[in-house]
């Protein structure tokens, strides 16, 4: 955090500190908090996009940006948890995995739509270099596997009604990149077929 925090990036101020613990400052609640509390409205998803990107222009990834460990205090995110694979020299491919991870966090998250994650990558990667959408496209279609994996369950949720869960939001998170993809490149390739999932 400390290293973080002396590139002037978004994470909690530090107020005192101890062997085995430490005190930060009051950076506002959690996004998922307000998102339960259905307190934010579509353009926290744009700023969500401009904050993480500010985050990469200065060469780092979170490893993890999830909606819980993220704060808003009406000014700007603040980037919590930074042990799950934080870098400080961060390539685009680190990049894209924030890219992935927040993007199924939004889409897994109640009271979200899938325009509310196009909304955060048409922030962010208009102001992204190509070279990340490149990497997070590419990741994605790599995830085939998974979601192939995972569609029995997936399929099992559906049948007892239940549209969302962790599993559903890969399946969801794939078709949205791919979706964003066509928009702005119209002849990019979608997916194989033998990669999408039935029901699709």
């Amino acid at each position: 955090m400390k290293a973080f925090g002396a590139r002037k990036a978004p994470v909690p101020a530090i107020m005192a500190e101890a062997h085995d613990c430490i005190v930060t400052a009051d950076h506002g609640p959690t996004v998922l908090s307000l998102l339960k509390q259905n307190a934010v409205g579509p353009e926290m998803f744009s700023r969500l996009g401009q904050h993480l990107w500010q985050l990469h222009e200065l060469g780092l990834a979170h490893g993890r940006p999830v909606l819980r460990d993220l704060c808003w205090d009406d000014r700007r995110v603040t980037f919590l948890d930074l042990e799950a694979g934080a870098t400080l020299n961060a390539t685009p491919r680190d990049y894209a995995r924030d890219v992935l991870v927040l993007l199924h966090s939004i889409l897994v998250s109640k009271n979200t739509t899938r325009e509310d994650g196009l909304t955060f990558m048409q922030t962010y990667f208009t102001l992204a270099d190509d070279e990340v959408f490149a990497a997070t496209l590419e990741r994605v279609k790599k995830l085939w596997w998974l979601e192939l994996l995972l569609y029995p369950v997936m399929l099992r949720h559906r049948q007892r009604g239940k549209k969302r869960s962790e599993f559903i939001a890969i399946q969801t998170m794939r078709e949205a990149v791919v979706q964003y993809a066509e928009a702005v490149t119209p002849t990019q390739p979608r997916l194989d077929d033998e990669t999408t999932m039935p029901g699709a």
